[in-house]
């Protein structure tokens, strides 16, 4: 039953080749997206914090709620319960690191409470967003490329390993043709002719031998052979 389901080994290895192209891909692909959520969760967000220490710590005399804006980075220091200051979507949050989404925008907002006051930090990724969703499109697109053209490029490899296991079946299937070939003399003579013409030998032996067993009976005698394939006188 399990054999009428079985592939000819030329489909078979395509599919091993093909599986592995799949598994190299999917791993490299799978490698640069951890290679990008480390580094936006690690070195991004210890940037981040480093920032948010040291305003604290540059802050921490200041009486007053006040607001201290650095390129693409807000900081705030508020009073515990009163984050007015705050844009109204990101008011509210309790103590620790979120990702904010608003619309096309999004942001990093880090949240500490030292009473009386808490401190907020506000970091726009909006950009780093865009260009992870380019890259990670990219990652994709390559992937699919590299799945069509290796399953191109495995029949194509299949076909090159089967091809000389085709040409010898060929030539071991058809003696008839190959033993009414008159003997040709070699065009390399010398030692190089010799190894050319050693290296038909198997295949010549090959040929014989099916074309004895195809034969009847009859014309092969036993007479002794344990194979019965010594020809008749």
């Amino acid at each position: 039953m399990l054999t009428r389901f079985r592939r000819p080994i030329r489909q078979r290895i395509a599919l091993a080749l093909h599986l592995i192209i799949l598994t190299l891909s999917g791993l490299f692909a799978t490698g640069m997206l951890l290679l990008v959520f480390w580094f936006e969760h690690t070195l991004f967000y210890n940037h981040l914090h480093s920032d948010l220490a040291r305003n604290i710590n540059a802050t921490s005399a200041a009486e007053a709620p006040l607001k201290h804006a650095q390129g693409d980075i807000q900081f705030y220091k508020l009073n515990l319960h009163d984050d007015g200051l705050l844009p109204e979507a990101l008011r509210g949050f309790p103590e620790g690191d979120h990702e904010v989404v608003v619309g096309p925008d999004a942001f990093h907002l880090m949240v500490r409470h030292r009473p009386p006051w808490s401190y907020v930090l506000i970091q726009d990724q909006s950009e780093f967003e865009r260009y992870e969703i380019l890259l990670y499109s990219g990652v994709i697109v390559a992937v699919l490329l590299v799945w069509g053209i290796g399953y191109r490029l495995s029949k194509r490899i299949a076909d090159q390993i089967l091809r000389p296991v085709t040409q010898l079946a060929r030539a071991v299937t058809d003696p008839p043709q190959a033993a009414s070939m008159p003997a040709r003399r070699s065009r390399h003579p010398g030692p190089g002719g010799r190894s050319v013409r050693a290296a038909d030998l198997p295949a010549a032996a090959a040929r014989t031998a099916v074309h004895r067993q195809r034969q009847p009976r009859a014309a092969y005698p036993d007479d002794g052979d344990p194979g019965g394939l010594r020809p008749a006188p």
